[in-house]
C-alpha cells in the first residue's frame, strides 16, 4: 500500500506504528481493505481526505529477485468511510493464525472485506450480500464468517449513524420475530431446543437465498411474521417498516437486509454473558458500554 505523500512526517509515523502490529493482523482479503487497513490501525481522529495506491505482486520470478504485478489500484479514503472501517476492524473477528502441521495460514475476516468494498463504493454495509453468498461464497466461508460473527455484526449495525430508521426498525422486527419463534421452541421442548433452532434459523436463511422473485420473497416475508405472532416492534414502527414488507422499497434491497438482520442474530437460545449483554441489557450497544457489560456480568 502505498500512501499520496502529502504529509512525510505523518507517513512515517504511520509506518512506524505499524511496525508493531502482530504480521497476521497485516493481512487483508481485497484491495480495498488494504487502503483501510492502513490507516485504520493508527488514525483516531482528524482524519483528511486520503489517496493511495495499491498494488498486488506475484510470487519472485524463476532466478531473479524481481516480482511481477498483477493488480493495481487507487482508494480515495474519506474520514466517513475510515470511521466507518474502524468500527468493523475493532468490533469484527481480528484475523486468526492457525498451524496445520508443519504449516501455518492466517484466516482473515471475509465479513470484514465485504463491508470495505462496500464503503469506497459508497453503498451500504449489506449491499449485495444475498448475491454474495448465492454465487460468490462457494465454499461457504463468508456463510461460517457471518454465523461466527453474529453479536459483533449486531453491536455495529447499532453503532452505524447511517443506517436509517427504517432500516433499524426493519431489522429490530425481523429479530423480534426470531425471538418469537425461537422461544416457542424452546417452550415446547428446552432439551432439544438448541438444534431445532439452528435448523430452523438455516432453513429460513436457505428459502431466503432460493428468493429469486418478489413474489417469493414477500411471501416469505409474510408467513415468517405470521408464525411470530404479536410483534409490538412491528406495531410501534408501523409506517416506517410497510414500506419494506410491501414493495414500495426495492425486494433486492430488502432482501438483503433481511439476510443482514438474520445473520446478526445469536441462534442459540442457551445465551451466553456475551449475548446477554446484547439482549437482556438492549441498551450497551455503544462500544464502551458494551465493554462495560462484560465487566459487570
Amino acid at each position: 500500500m502505498i500512501p499520496d505523500p502529502t504529509d512525510l512526517e505523518k507517513n512515517a509515523q504511520i509506518r512506524w506504528n505499524i511496525n508493531k502490529t502482530k504480521y497476521h493482523d497485516l493481512s487483508v482479503s481485497s484491495l480495498g481493505e488494504a487502503a483501510f487497513s492502513y490507516y485504520a490501525k493508527t488514525i483516531k481522529n482528524n482524519f483528511e481526505t486520503r489517496r493511495c495506491q495499491v498494488i498486488v505482486y506475484q510470487n519472485l520470478l524463476k532466478g531473479s529477485w524481481l516480482r511481477s504485478t498483477t493488480s493495481i489500484q487507487d482508494f480515495i479514503v474519506t474520514q466517513a468511510t475510515l470511521k466507518k472501517y474502524q468500527l468493523a476492524y475493532h468490533v469484527l473477528q481480528s484475523n486468526t493464525l492457525s498451524k496445520v502441521r508443519n504449516n501455518c495460514f492466517i484466516e482473515t475476516n471475509l465479513v470484514r472485506a465485504m463491508i470495505a468494498e462496500n464503503l469506497l463504493s459508497k453503498k451500504p454495509i449489506w449491499y449485495d450480500l444475498w448475491l454474495t453468498l448465492k454465487q460468490k461464497d462457494k465454499y461457504g466461508e463468508l456463510g461460517e464468517q457471518l454465523k461466527h460473527d453474529r453479536h459483533r455484526l449486531f453491536v455495529m449495525i447499532k453503532n452505524n449513524q447511517e443506517i436509517t430508521k427504517a432500516h433499524n426498525a426493519f431489522i429490530d422486527v425481523i429479530h423480534e420475530a426470531l425471538r418469537n419463534i425461537y422461544a416457542q421452541i424452546y417452550q415446547n421442548n428446552s432439551e432439544t431446543a438448541p438444534k431445532k433452532i439452528d435448523r430452523e434459523n438455516q432453513q429460513l436463511k436457505s428459502k431466503l437465498l432460493d428468493c429469486y422473485k418478489e413474489d417469493t420473497f414477500r411471501h416469505l416475508i409474510s408467513k415468517l411474521l405470521a408464525k411470530a405472532g404479536n410483534i409490538p416492534t412491528l406495531n410501534e414502527n408501523r409506517l416506517l417498516v410497510l414500506p419494506i414488507i410491501t414493495g414500495k422499497v426495492d425486494w433486492q434491497e430488502a432482501r438483503d437486509i433481511t439476510l443482514i438482520a438474520l445473520s446478526s442474530y445469536p441462534s442459540q437460545t442457551r445465551m451466553n454473558r456475551e449475548q446477554l449483554v446484547f439482549f437482556i441489557f438492549p441498551l450497551l450497544v455503544e462500544i464502551q458500554l458494551y465493554k462495560l457489560g462484560f465487566l459487570l456480568l
